[in-house]
């Protein structure tokens, strides 16, 4: 019989930025979330875990990016790497007039603003070219925001 019950504090299944692995780093730590499926070579997820963040700033760049800080505290960077084809239902940056393959659905964009939840499925600790630490999102499909706080 499968546990139903979960909580928020477990570490393994909502952890914070420091408890996930590193992309494109392949040691031990991966091999605990990641399995090779068939015979392509590509690693998929063994278990469910979701990094839940509170929305710190919106950050001023040519793509979508925000500080926001993980439930042990640490603030850090979420840098938007998507592509976007013209659906209708996306809008530009308000303050920023971003390029139309840059821009956040409405979904995403609407409640992402400081104070809100920013959750990510499958997310992973990344290191930009300038040496900030956080996540890059390639796959919107991953990302969810909503309108409450983290405390």
């Amino acid at each position: 019989m499968v546990n139903s019950t979960f909580s928020l504090r477990d570490n393994e299944h909502f952890p914070s930025l420091r408890g996930i692995t590193v992309d494109n780093m392949f040691d031990h730590n991966t091999l605990e979330y990641y399995s090779e499926q068939g015979h392509e070579g590509f690693l998929r997820p063994t278990k469910h875990w979701c990094l839940l963040t509170e929305i710190v700033e919106e950050r001023e760049w040519i793509r979508p990016m925000y500080t926001v800080k993980d439930k042990a505290g640490g603030q850090f960077l979420v840098a938007f790497h998507h592509d976007y084809d013209g659906t209708p239902g996306f809008r530009v940056s308000e303050t920023f007039g971003m390029p139309a393959n840059r821009r956040l659905p409405e979904s995403l964009a609407s409640n992402a603003k400081p104070g809100n939840v920013m959750a990510f499925m499958y997310a992973q600790n990344h290191m930009f070219a300038d040496g900030q630490q956080g996540i890059r999102v390639e796959d919107l499909d991953q990302v969810k925001v909503r309108v409450y706080s983290l405390l």
